[in-house]
């Protein structure tokens, strides 16, 4: 469980988010609640997701953001990840609806040195 509150000076606002996060192995989950009083109207969202490594060379994701005050998804999104054992390269296909568009992506990633892709890694 976490919390995050930023307060912006200039536009005497709050941006307050309530987080909890779970793993259960290969399963892992999160839902954050968001406050934002930074934007008119003020925002009030869930935002809530979900990855499942698959196996150990594949994971998957689903990621659902709520408004509470519209009662509408503002985004949806949905991604697969392929990484292979030998950790030299990724490729992420990802699939994104919001209010406005429909998206889809294609990311090849190589890896040149021994981060390992760490930084971009949820493991």
């Amino acid at each position: 469980f976490s919390g995050e509150d930023y307060y912006f000076y200039d536009e005497k606002g709050h941006i307050l988010n309530l987080s909890l996060r779970v793993n259960l192995g290969r399963i892992n989950w999160g839902a954050t609640s968001r406050y934002d009083t930074t934007t008119r109207p003020i925002k009030k969202e869930i935002l809530a997701d979900i990855v499942l490594n698959a196996t150990q060379t594949w994971e998957l994701a689903a990621q659902v953001d709520y408004d509470i005050e519209s009662k509408k998804y503002s985004s949806i999104s949905y991604k697969a990840i392929y990484s292979p054992y030998n950790n030299c390269w990724k490729v992420n296909l990802d699939y994104s609806k919001t209010l406005i568009e429909n998206r889809f992506s294609v990311n090849f990633m190589v890896n040149y040195n021994d981060n390992s892709f760490t930084k971009l890694s949820r493991k």
